[in-house]
């Protein structure tokens, strides 16, 4: 019990770490780049990447999960998946480059057929560090990972900056893509112990698969479904408005996937190894679920509540038109942040069959959904097609839900009692900041400066006197450091 504490400080120290660090570098990058594009070069961008991120989920095949869900592994079975993603990335870096005619005749735009073939190489590239990856992941060395990641996003930083000052346009984003695989393979072959060896066993990727191909089906139908309105609105909008609507989600995403990413990372290596002991894994999962909540609303809601302030100091007045994307992006966000948790438990579990099959029951109807807006009604306001995806975000909590309970007995109230107080108090820190802070008459900078010190006062003090299980964690970290600084005094 204390290893695994232990080792659970250890992940999330360093996940945190490095999450954080890529947030900060990320949205730094994200923030020059969009003073220096324009939001067309990100509405190019967007009609590629549909394409793009489903050949790398193709391609990463859901081999990730089960070489760090599996007990036990042998030099085999790595060196097996190892070729198998080379093979995988090869084939859909030919398929992404012939795919790049068919995308500039859908679109009309004849740019996107040399834009997607260059970064069509991309694929064969990433698909020599994942086995290196996933070993780390596996023996927990989240400290070298950390490592890569973040120097990756550096690396890619510079080249992509780099040439959109110099004039490049959408071009820089394709170079920064290409840029940070480059120098992360060379980085994971470099800091990685584990290398391939000759060997192939096609018998070892039929038993993976097994567990794979519900997590690679899934992933998909997720995608797809996620994205299509990206695609339909590329289709029947200019490049700027989806750039404006692209960039909206993107950095609502970079908060949500923050979070989530440093709550799986950190805690589906060390869920894997309770999936045997369910009154334990149920622990764990409602003391993460309650801390996602603890940190991710007051972050949305203020996030939600500055967005015009926060938009137009960032990026610039050219960019005020993803406001309205923005704050409704953040709501999906937020239940996001909860579903993937729910998705990785389910996963820890050894049960991703599960999380395949509520893809297929839930992806056909918001598929017809979004494709009879665009049918019915091709000039609908696309924050209708944002309403869609909210709807069946939350239908699929309610029904992941539903199955854990069925695993390790955890219920609708459970996670209600879990999350409540976080939520009303989130919602109303933000209602009252938002009502009285804008008619105080302050410009943008002091009025953004007032609502991060009220709003955040205002949750944090409530948070104190409901006795929020976050606020104890801090407070009693605050008094076990007082007290090893204390002069004389020893915790011993």
């Amino acid at each position: 019990m204390q290893n695994l504490k232990s080792n659970s400080i250890y992940a999330v120290k360093w996940n945190s770490i490095n999450q954080i660090s890529r947030f900060v570098l990320r949205f730094g990058i994200s923030v020059v780049l969009a003073r220096l594009l324009n939001p067309k070069d990100f509405g190019l961008m967007a009609m590629i990447l549909i394409l793009t991120n489903l050949s790398y989920i193709f391609i990463n095949s859901g081999f990730n999960n089960a070489l760090i869900q599996k007990k036990t592994l042998s030099q085999e079975e790595y060196s097996s998946v190892f070729f198998f993603n080379i093979a995988l990335g090869a084939f859909f870096s030919i398929l992404v480059w012939y795919s790049g005619t068919l995308l500039s005749r859908f679109y009309q735009a004849p740019l996107l057929e040399t834009l997607t073939r260059t970064i069509s190489v991309v694929y064969l590239i990433d698909a020599f560090s994942i086995v290196q990856r996933s070993h780390l992941t596996r023996e927990l060395a989240f400290k070298r990972l950390s490592i890569v990641e973040i120097l990756g996003i550096v690396f890619s930083g510079v080249v992509g900056i780099g040439s959109a000052f110099y004039g490049q346009g959408v071009w820089s984003l394709v170079w920064a893509q290409l840029s940070r695989s480059f120098i992360t393979v060379i980085l994971f072959w470099i800091i990685s112990p584990w290398r391939p060896k000759i060997i192939f066993r096609f018998e070892v990727i039929k038993n993976l698969w097994r567990y794979s191909y519900n997590i690679l089906g899934g992933n998909i139908l997720n995608h797809l479904t996620l994205k299509l309105d990206v695609l339909i609105l590329g289709k029947l909008v200019s490049p700027e408005l989806l750039g404006l609507y692209y960039k909206g989600r993107a950095n609502s995403e970079i908060p949500s996937n923050l979070i989530a990413q440093v709550s799986a990372r950190s805690f589906f290596p060390i869920l894997s190894k309770l999936q045997d002991d369910k009154i334990r894994f149920k622990k764990m999962y409602l003391t993460l679920l309650n801390a996602i909540a603890f940190i991710s609303l007051p972050l949305f809601v203020f996030l939600i509540i500055t967005a015009n302030n926060l938009i137009e100091i960032v990026f610039g007045t050219k960019w005020l038109g993803m406001v309205p994307y923005f704050r409704l992006f953040c709501i999906g966000a937020i239940l996001n942040v909860i579903n993937l948790l729910k998705v990785y438990s389910i996963n820890a579990l050894g049960l991703p069959q599960y999380n395949l099959k509520l893809a297929l029951i839930m992806s056909p109807p918001k598929l017809v959904a979004l494709l009879l807006i665009a049918f019915i009604m091709p000039e609908v306001d696309p924050k209708t097609y944002i309403g869609v995806i909210i709807f069946f975000m939350l239908l699929d909590n309610l029904c992941r839900t539903l199955h854990l309970s069925k695993i390790i007995s955890v219920s609708y109230r459970d996670e209600f009692s879990n999350t409540y107080k976080e939520v009303l108090v989130a919602v109303g820190a933000g209602l009252v900041s938002f009502m009285i802070i804008p008619k105080l008459g302050l410009n943008i900078y002091s009025e953004l400066i007032t609502y991060l010190i009220g709003y955040l006062f205002l949750y944090f003090s409530l948070a104190y006197f409901q006795n929020f299980a976050g606020i104890r964690l801090i407070v009693d970290y605050i008094k076990e450091k007082q007290v090893k600084d204390e002069p004389g005094r020893s915790i011993l």
